[in-house]
């Protein structure tokens, strides 16, 4: 089982021995966590809208994208206050789908391809 919190950490706890199993420092708030069906990725989604991808076997570090609309610049950068953005499969698992970080446009939804090492489709 894994866990996150606002505390930037995510806890992988063994379900049988009901110990923590590994604990990683994601740097920023961890607002979504979600485990791969077929269970080679788990994916979080930090508050800053990146994207980070681990892979279960070795608990490294695998992909990490940073979602920032184009028209953002260093002296104008959108965030939600919502910490309910959450990251999600789709039906077939193929991507990995990340909410919009910016409130004040239509939502919109990037997709991660898991077949291109989870680069922008």
């Amino acid at each position: 089982m894994v866990t996150c919190s606002l505390d930037s950490k995510i806890v992988v706890v063994d379900v049988f021995t009901k110990t923590r199993f590994k604990e990683i420092d994601c740097g920023n708030k961890v607002v979504g966590i979600v485990w791969d069906p077929f269970d080679k990725y788990v994916a979080c989604l930090r508050f800053d809208n990146t994207v980070m991808v681990w892979k279960v076997v070795s608990w490294e570090l695998f992909a990490t994208v940073c979602l920032n609309f184009p028209h953002m610049n260093t002296a104008e950068k959108y965030t939600s206050k919502r910490e309910d953005r959450k990251i999600d499969w789709s039906p077939d698992f193929r991507y990995l789908l990340v909410p919009s970080l910016d409130d004040r446009v239509v939502p919109v939804v990037c997709a991660l391809d898991r077949h291109h090492s989870f680069k922008v489709s």
